[in-house]
């Protein structure tokens, strides 16, 4: 019997499915929720709380006189995925803190595209940062973050390095 049947979750087949995939519980503390060129986003690192992806399709108004406005298609808007999370001072000795000092850190040092690949292996296409912000509203004696929420902004750059 394994942990699924066990505490009774599963019901139907796909989530029974998914469940054995990820393996124990304990595996499913540890894993991974989306890796971002090197950084990878996880309960051991920074966990994201909200993820919104947005995308576009572009049209161009033709103003007519006493008629509607013409439109025509001009392409797709460049999609973009917005991460949204919180960290604490007090989970796993601040490790969520270090982790986002460690993205900025990484796109600071190196701002290019960089892959995105989601927790089941889906290999999103190449994203750059465009915006990152945190806020700090508690703080511990001394002055040290307590608790830190985080937005980081992604837009999509394409399917290989080669597209531009």
């Amino acid at each position: 019997m394994n942990m699924v049947d066990l505490l009774g979750w599963g019901v139907n087949r796909l989530e029974r499915e998914a469940w054995d995939a990820v393996g124990s519980l304990t595996d499913v503390a540890s894993r991974v929720m989306l890796s971002f060129g090197e950084f990878e986003f996880s309960i051991d690192t920074a966990a994201y709380n909200a993820m919104k992806r947005t995308m576009e399709w572009r049209w161009d108004e033709q103003q007519l006189i006493g008629k509607n406005d013409l439109l025509q298609y001009t392409g797709k808007g460049a999609k973009t995925i917005t991460l949204e999370g919180m960290a604490h001072a007090g989970f796993r000795d601040g490790v969520g803190m270090d982790a986002l000092d460690t993205l900025v850190q990484m796109v600071d040092d190196n701002p290019a595209p960089h892959l995105l690949v989601s927790s089941t292996g889906d290999v999103m296409g190449y994203f750059v940062a465009t915006a990152y912000s945190d806020n700090t509203t508690s703080f511990l004696p001394g002055g040290a973050p307590k608790n830190k929420t985080f937005t980081l902004e992604l837009k999509y750059y394409g399917e290989k390095l080669a597209d531009h």
